[in-house]
């Protein structure tokens, strides 16, 4: 178990270096190719030496703001310049700043494309040329249990899985900054439990059921961002379709029938209250997690075709956590009425859907299988 705990640590590492390199190469053919920076002048260029313009760099923010003691202080001391000067050097700046914002997520959405998309095509493959495939029979989740035979090949994509995601945990606070920022968090950290638990518990076949679930509709949605930032509307368009039809398929259909059930249902016979029930109680709170996103993704879909425009909406602030709460206080107060209310509503129909679809799926699995406790007697007389 140590042994597996520290492939898994070795691998985070791994990606972050791999991470760094594919910045560096590819990365950087790729964003030079299809984002390239507009050309601007910097007015400051010509009448100011290097020194010059470092020890202007600190003093961006006040000066964008016009604050006039910095602004004065500034043409003071550099009298070669004028006012006029300094706001063409703040739109150069602005310009390059919102430049080099994109090339990050451009990077950190090809890093996620080839990671998750690696992932993903692994572990089906590794799960339907198994024997006991538990993709097309939930049942040989358990069936056998615990004598579950481990290839070392299948052993490396699960803790490849297990370091992606701690890699995700640890540059989630380096990457760009999201309105969900916590929420993520805690998806990551749960879906690490998760992972953890079943494999500790040799259940970790539930957790590949996860993942499979987990990874797909995030390998489209990383390719749609990637045609966004190079301002190709149609294949943006596409690909975020097919990333809401593959997100509301995997998470809320296959997820809560297949990940979910046999982690509530198939494991009651076999594994013991600890770790059992927490990890139900996480099983249950990422399915509310992916509800909660798939809202946000209707109402992209709603402004798509109100407005013709796709747009990730937990981007809309990604600086740091003072100005973002700044921001977040200014938008609050100069929201019209009518938005809070609408945002009201969109809660309740958010949480109303939440437990319809808890209710629904567990009616459901209560109707196909009833109240009986699940053990291996059960799984032979069912074939």
């Amino acid at each position: 178990m140590l042994a597996d705990v520290q492939l898994a640590i070795w691998l985070a590492v791994a990606l972050s270096v791999a991470r760094i390199i594919l910045k560096r190469s590819l990365g950087q053919w790729l964003t030079s190719r299809f984002i390239p920076q507009k050309p601007m002048d910097n007015p400051l260029q010509q009448k100011l030496d290097s020194p010059a313009l470092s020890e202007l760099t600190p003093l961006f923010a006040q000066i964008s703001k016009n604050n006039r003691e910095v602004v004065e202080s500034v043409l003071k001391k550099y009298d070669s310049i004028t006012e006029e000067d300094l706001a063409g050097w703040v739109r150069f700046r602005k310009a390059e700043i919102e430049h080099e914002k994109i090339v990050a997520k451009y990077n950190e959405s090809l890093f996620k494309v080839l990671a998750y998309g690696f992932a993903w095509t692994s572990l089906v493959w590794a799960i339907l040329n198994d024997p006991n495939d538990w993709i097309s029979d939930t049942k040989n989740s358990f069936r056998n249990f615990p004598d579950h035979p481990i290839t070392p090949f299948f052993r490396f994509v699960y803790m490849f899985e297990v370091g992606l995601y701690v890699h995700f945990a640890m540059f989630q606070f380096i990457d760009t900054r999201r309105q969900d920022f916590w929420i993520m968090f805690f998806h990551h950290i749960a879906t690490l439990a998760l992972l953890m638990a079943g494999w500790m518990s040799f259940s970790y076949r539930v957790g590949t059921l996860i993942l499979v679930a987990h990874d797909v509709a995030d390998v489209f949605l990383e390719i749609s961002k990637l045609f966004k930032y190079a301002n190709q509307e149609m294949l943006t368009n596409i690909c975020f379709v097919l990333f809401a039809v593959s997100w509301f398929f995997s998470r809320l259909f296959f997820y809560p029938l297949w990940a979910w059930y046999a982690g509530f249902y198939y494991s009651s016979g076999f594994i013991a209250w600890f770790p059992r029930v927490p990890a139900q109680f996480l099983l249950m709170c990422l399915q509310i997690l992916h509800v909660y996103w798939f809202c946000l993704i209707l109402r992209i879909v709603y402004k798509f075709t109100t407005e013709g425009e796709v747009d990730d909406e937990r981007s809309l602030s990604d600086t740091d956590d003072e100005s973002s709460s700044t921001h977040a206080k200014n938008a609050a107060a100069n929201r019209p009425l009518k938005a809070k209310r609408d945002r009201g509503r969109e809660n309740k129909i958010f949480l109303s859907f939440s437990t319809i679809l808890v209710v629904s799926i567990s009616a459901y699995n209560v109707w196909r299988d009833g109240l009986t406790p699940f053990n291996e007697l059960t799984l032979i007389q069912e074939g």
